[in-house]
């Protein structure tokens, strides 16, 4: 016996809430941060793991998770207090990365690339943004310490500031590196003019600035600072070198330039460290870490070895940090964006992602992975005022996982699968009609080349269907935004992986079904077995009456990657330990994707009350989950 969902109109609601909208965020989000404590592993996180080491990076542990982490800059005056910057904002915390606190007054959930704290002044931090929906990027000023902040400044022209220094010799001159250029203030950010004399792209169109990935500062002449570039419109990528504190900038090499991240040796201002991604003048696209020891005239490159051969593609974006006490000591964190042709890996790129140090001024290097995640590191930072602890931030992955039992081991073919992390879209979307499409508030995703239907999209979600002829195996998935592909991942496709919905979305609870009593006069009632207690806050069962003995009770069950069952007899069903017959296992009908399970409830399981219900196919185990019988 088939449930007609058209005559039970009630289920259409919850079970496309259901779908759509799930509640497990929080507790998948927990058990990825329990099994990022241990040892090098593979995880794949819904949005960046926070790590910290008290040992120089030789050992990590997790302190803290939030979405899809840009930078990190500790307090320099204050024992555990933390900036990170994010796509969605600005986040404080006081006790080294174990919680955080969304710092939003006055400032726009932006995405917040850099962030500058005042060492001598207290509470004083300045954050340089993207606005992805305006185009523009802004300076923001607070100094209280990120509870509030004042108005942003440096809209004109930006559009998005990259990076921000403040001048070691006075802390009210600032200089922010941005998509147009360089700007200065030198009144603590109030006011900005454009300083890019010798900043100016001289290719086919002319007087357009250069785009400014980063910023870097001798910090034993204030008046020297270091430009690397990207051209807007065409030329050559240029490092820039001024000597007049901003006034007037030299090309000093004009191999190099698409360095975003740039350090410089306290010790010996001669030497620089650069972590290039992008175009090289006559040679096309390269990465990796390169050093000067002429102020930035030549480079070499320190990693991946040389001796390794240079290939024209690569693909490792390089956070680099240096020890302010051991200048010796360098840090790399390398987060890889792969090279994709048709949902396949047509480039594997030479730097496998995560940490890296050198201690012998960046002639060797070795990666770290005690504690660390498998995942590139997005942001890094020294603790200045005890350089033996570093933060680490990893890179925002994408995990899919069953949308009913939020188990990600296997997905069957035709299920319904969430994917979560972070970044996906602008804006929240759900399917209004069938057939399901596949473009949702901008976003697509696509399985091993096909184009997967989608049910829901927001930022930190994706609720899709494998796509009709998935092949059972090791499949890859690509989330695209605009034409662009923004994450990655794989999954193993099986033929079977039972899950069942429950009420609260929790993949566990009360079950999601409904009863029918067929009484001996051919009429049938439809009653519902779960209520949502106000009072509580939270689903409750109710308890299934089986009534007299001439009637015959059947539950309906719903769920996903059922339909590829062997048999119905291989599926099974157990309630509070008693198998009950299974009359129907296959596809609902219609919704999409969505699978259910008939069964007869017998008779002697009167006043069990509330228990486990099991289900098994061809030998899967589904979720546990709960329901009543009077």
């Amino acid at each position: 016996m088939k449930i007609d969902l058209h005559r039970y109109v009630y289920l259409f609601p919850l079970l496309f809430g259901l779908i759509c909208l799930t509640a497990a965020f929080a507790g998948l989000l927990g058990s990825v941060e329990r099994e990022a404590m241990a040892t090098q592993q593979t995880v794949n996180s819904p949005g960046s793991l926070i790590f910290k080491s008290e040992d120089r990076g030789e050992s990590w542990t997790a302190v803290g998770s939030l979405p899809d982490v840009l930078t990190l800059t500790p307090d320099p005056a204050v024992v555990g207090t933390l900036y990170a910057g994010s796509s969605f904002g600005l986040y404080k915390s006081v006790n080294g990365g174990a919680t955080w606190t969304l710092s939003a007054n006055g400032l726009p959930r932006e995405q917040v690339n850099t962030i500058v704290v005042d060492p001598s002044k207290a509470n004083v931090v300045y954050v340089g943004t993207t606005s992805v929906f305006s185009n523009t990027g802004a300076v923001y000023k607070s100094v209280d310490g990120a509870a509030s902040w004042g108005p942003g400044k440096l809209y004109t022209g930006a559009l998005s500031v990259n990076a921000l220094s403040l001048s070691p010799s006075n802390s009210n001159t600032i200089f922010a590196a941005t998509y147009r250029g360089m700007f200065k203030s030198v009144d603590g950010g109030e006011n900005w003019v454009e300083i890019n004399n010798g900043l100016i792209n001289t290719g086919i169109i002319s007087r357009v600035p250069f785009t400014i990935p980063t910023v870097a500062i001798d910090p034993s002449n204030p008046n020297l600072i270091y430009a690397p570039t990207l051209p807007i419109i065409s030329g050559p990528p240029v490092v820039c070198r001024s000597a007049d504190g901003g006034n007037s900038w030299d090309v000093i090499n004009n191999e190099f330039g698409v360095f975003y991240s740039l350090v410089i040796d306290p010790s010996n201002t001669s030497n620089l460290y650069g972590g290039l991604n992008g175009l090289r003048s006559g040679f096309g696209y390269d990465s990796g870490i390169f050093k000067s020891t002429d102020r930035g005239r030549s480079w070499q490159r320190v990693l991946p070895d040389p001796s390794s051969g240079v290939s024209g593609l690569d693909s490792s974006l390089a956070k680099l940090a240096i020890d302010p006490v051991t200048p010796s000591t360098i840090y790399a964190g390398v987060n890889n964006s792969l090279f994709l042709s048709g949902g396949e890996i047509i480039k594997q790129p030479r730097l496998k992602r995560g940490f890296y140090k050198s201690v012998d001024s960046g002639v060797s290097w070795s990666q770290k992975t005690k504690g660390l995640p498998d995942a590139g590191i997005t942001a890094l930072a020294v603790d200045p005022q005890n350089p033996s602890r570093i933060y680490a931030a990893s890179a925002a992955l994408s995990a899919s996982v069953s949308a009913a039992s939020f188990k990600g081991d296997g997905l069957a073919r035709e299920s319904i699968v969430a994917m979560f992390g972070s970044g996906f879209t602008n804006s929240t979307e759900g399917a209004t009609s069938t057939p399901l499409p596949y473009s949702l508030a901008g976003v697509s995703i696509k399985v091993s080349r096909q184009n997967a239907p989608l049910f829901y999209a927001s930022p930190f979600q994706v609720n899709y269907q494998i796509p009709v002829g998935s092949i059972p195996g090791v499949n890859t998935v690509m989330v695209s935004r605009g034409g662009e592909v923004i994450s990655f991942d794989t999954v193993l496709i099986t033929d079977v992986a039972p899950g069942l919905f429950t009420a609260d979305a929790s993949g566990g609870g009360v079950v999601a079904g409904v009863a029918l009593r067929a009484r001996p006069d051919g009429s049938q009632i439809y009653e519902p077995i779960v209520n949502f207690d106000q009072a509580q806050n939270r689903f409750v069962t109710i308890p299934i009456d089986l009534g007299p003995e001439s009637d015959q009770v059947f539950l309906s069950l719903f769920g996903t990657g059922i339909r590829f069952r062997f048999s119905e007899s291989t599926v099974k069903v157990t309630i509070g330990g008693m198998e009950v017959p299974v009359t129907f296992a296959g596809p609902q009908g219609t919704l999409a994707a969505l699978d259910q399970i008939n069964v007869r409830l017998l008779r002697t399981l009167a006043g069990k009350g509330e228990v486990d219900l099991v289900v098994t196919v061809d030998g899967n185990v589904a979720n546990t989950t709960r329901i009543n019988i009077k």
